[in-house]
């Protein structure tokens, strides 16, 4: 996996935090709009299970539950 990720525990599961440019973040927006995914949520786990993470300067913080790929 990309970029930096902090294991987190919270009621017996692990999380992990991931950091998301900004840039990413608007174009799930534009993808969501034009019907290419049903929600955002959906977007960002395509993203994270392709392992499409890049650390840039800006970035949004977005926890998701660790999954074996």
């Amino acid at each position: 996996m990309k970029g930096e990720e902090k294991m987190k525990k919270k009621n017996g599961e692990k999380l992990v935090e991931m950091k998301i440019p900004i840039e990413e973040i608007e174009n799930i927006d534009e993808l969501v709009r034009e019907g290419y995914y049903g929600c955002r949520s959906d977007a960002i786990c395509d993203i994270i299970r392709r392992g499409a993470v890049q650390l840039r300067s800006r970035y949004c913080c977005v926890k998701a539950k660790r999954s074996k790929i």
